[in-house]
């Protein structure tokens, strides 16, 4: 069974679920001041099964509200890897007028720890930090309007009983790991009433995961449900109540993610053909790769072997298929030496690729782990799924010389019946070649469909946009 790393993001959706910050002027209600902290525990569920907790909390501080959230949870992605722990927290400070101020997040699982934090710097910029394996990189974003003024009001609304149905609320809020803005609007869709059991209901959506979900609020402010895609949150004593009732069978988010399809393609006489079944464009990382067919992206076939006839890359786009980033590290000393002891000036690019490609197959232990580990972290814990020898891996290639990227997408396993989220790397040796270290595979021409390229960690919002989304069909070639 292939080890999927995609599947990690989904952990770093909690900065979409409750709370989601509203951008709007003005200054916060000084009803909703009077009624601060709102406290929100809830148990989260990945499909019928409880799998961990989420709490929130809005609360007063000196420069004026603080947003926090704290995630834990625990869940199965594979039978062979077993149970997967994370923890993530953030927290959102704002001033007396609902306006930003800093922000952070944290993830921790035992991989180790990665830290964002987004802040204005000494010449009044936005600027987001990470740090990963004790590296702290920065970058600067563009402005950020955010605010939680409009929360404010519908709060405010909630507790003095005066929404009205039918009322809306658009906002933005900022995404810590990527740097971009997320477009939301809230909606009243049902006032408190016997059917409802006494809930305000509203109707949620963003930019990102598109699409209409439920949040179900009591009328003292207390979120009773809330739809998080893939997950459910309930009030934690509702949900005890839904346990006892024994309805709940286990539920693995390996089998959630799953991309169906009859059977193994018939490689040579079949192609895959992708679609989304929101009409989304496919990420213009992978268009390379595709044919267009209507609202269809056919997947060429990919070069059997590894080949150094070719054009060259043009100088920008080699430069920036060779930088470092914050997850590929490739000037750091340790990454860097170790390139080194396996470089061999004698052999071909092909060659290089593919030793280098065996050497993080064989080095790294199979265990899977729930955060976006970075090349220099996964070298030093010697451990990681998919996603940490990918990065390893194109980080590697890199300190050679040698033009690498990250891919994200879907491998088809016989063993799972479909395609499952998986991630590799693709190196040019005068065209690009798919290297698949997890599985110790080149080139991986066979049962692989790009989606995305991620170079630095921060695809996570088109990522969001991709799962759950794809369709695959077998066309004749």
């Amino acid at each position: 069974m292939p080890r999927l790393s995609s599947i990690k993001k989904f952990f770093q959706w909690a900065a979409l679920f409750p709370f989601i910050a509203f951008s709007a002027a003005g200054t916060t209600s000084p009803l909703f001041f009077s009624q601060l902290p709102i406290v929100d525990t809830l148990v989260v569920f990945l499909g019928n099964t409880p799998v961990g907790s989420l709490v929130g909390c809005l609360k007063k501080t000196g420069a004026g509200v603080e947003n926090g959230i704290r995630l834990s949870v625990e869940v199965d992605e594979q039978t062979d890897i077993g149970k997967q722990r994370l923890l993530l927290e953030e927290i959102r400070r704002y001033d007396t007028a609902g306006a930003l101020i800093d922000a952070r997040q944290e993830m921790h699982s035992a991989a180790g720890t990665n830290v964002w934090r987004l802040a204005i710097d000494s010449l009044g910029g936005w600027r987001i930090a990470v740090t990963a394996a004790g590296v702290t990189t920065t970058r600067q974003v563009g402005a950020v309007s955010e605010n939680i003024s409009m929360l404010a009001s519908l709060y405010s609304g909630l507790l003095s009983n005066t929404l009205n149905n039918g009322t809306s609320w658009i906002d933005t809020s900022i995404e810590l790991t990527s740097g971009e803005p997320v477009i939301s609007e809230t909606r009243c869709v049902e006032l408190p009433a016997d059917n409802n059991d006494g809930c305000w209901v509203f109707e949620c959506s963003n930019s990102v995961l598109q699409r209409r979900e439920i949040w179900k609020v009591d009328k003292k402010g207390k979120t009773l449900y809330r739809d998080m895609y893939p997950y459910i949150g309930r009030k934690k004593g509702a949900a005890a109540a839904e346990i006892k009732k024994g309805g709940f069978s286990n539920a693995s988010l390996f089998e959630m993610m799953k991309v169906k399809v009859p059977r193994e393609i018939i490689y040579g006489r079949e192609r895959v053909a992708v679609s989304f079944d929101n009409n989304q464009p496919l990420d213009p990382t992978v268009a390379m790769f595709f044919s267009r067919r209507g609202s269809r992206y056919i997947f060429d076939p990919l070069p059997e072997k590894c080949s150094e006839t070719g054009k060259r890359l043009s100088p920008d786009l080699r430069s920036a298929c060779l930088v470092a980033t914050p997850t590929l590290q490739t000037t750091h000393p340790k990454l860097r030496r170790l390139a080194d002891s396996l470089y061999d000036g004698s052999i071909s690019v092909c060659e290089l690729i593919h030793r280098y490609n065996r050497y993080v197959y064989t080095a790294l232990r199979k265990r899977s782990s729930p955060t976006f580990s970075s090349a220099l972290e996964t070298l030093e814990a010697g451990y990681g799924d998919c996603g940490e020898h990918a990065v390893l891996l194109a980080a590697l290639l890199r300190a050679s010389g040698i033009p690498a990227r990250v891919v994200m997408g879907l491998l088809y396993s016989r063993e799972g019946e479909g395609y499952f989220y998986h991630a590799w790397v693709m190196a040019y040796a005068g065209q690009w070649i798919f290297a698949d270290p997890s599985h110790g595979c080149f080139p991986a021409y066979k049962d692989r469909i790009p989606l995305i390229i991620d170079d630095e960690g921060t695809k996570m919002t088109g990522m969001a946009k991709i799962v759950g989304r794809v369709r695959l069909r077998y066309v004749e070639k």
